[in-house]
């Protein structure tokens, strides 16, 4: 049981900054970047934070990642969940609508790899703004879920 709390408090982590929590779902390579990072690093970290608290709305990162013959490319794909949903069901219930990144460099190193997988997660999260055209899509999407799950 123990080790079941720990690897869903990995999972589900949060992280402070300015008095404002991110609740963000990520995979735990991507965890241990942004702990070795001391958190997240974004111009619009306020914005973003806010209008996930004022939505009550958590953001989910799934990334893929290669280091090929040429290149090391991350993708990041950031959606939004419902937090009362998750908590009531313990189910994370997408938008179909988000927001994307991907980032390449020639250097071929995990530690590029690395490097990419923490800027292009940052960025992502950073393009989850109200200028975003994604953002009324997003609530739209929200809006939808919460009014057929109750």
């Amino acid at each position: 049981m123990k080790k079941l709390i720990a690897l869903l408090l990995l999972l589900l982590s949060s992280t402070v900054h300015a008095n404002c929590t991110l609740y963000v779902f990520y995979n735990h390579d991507l965890s241990a970047l942004v702990k070795k990072n001391n958190g997240w690093n974004f111009p619009n970290f306020n914005e973003v934070c806010r209008n996930l608290q004022k939505n009550n709305l958590a953001a989910h990162i799934t990334q893929m990642e290669i280091i090929s013959k040429s290149a090391t490319t991350v993708s990041t794909s950031v959606k939004v969940y419902p937090l009362e949903i998750k908590n009531k069901y313990d189910q994370m219930l997408l938008t179909s609508s988000g927001v994307a990144s991907i980032v390449s460099s020639s250097d071929r190193t995990t530690e590029t790899l690395d490097r990419l997988k923490y800027q292009d997660a940052n960025d992502a999260l950073n393009e989850l703004t109200t200028k975003s055209g994604a953002w009324t899509e997003i609530i739209q999407q929200v809006t939808f879920i919460r009014k057929h799950i109750k």
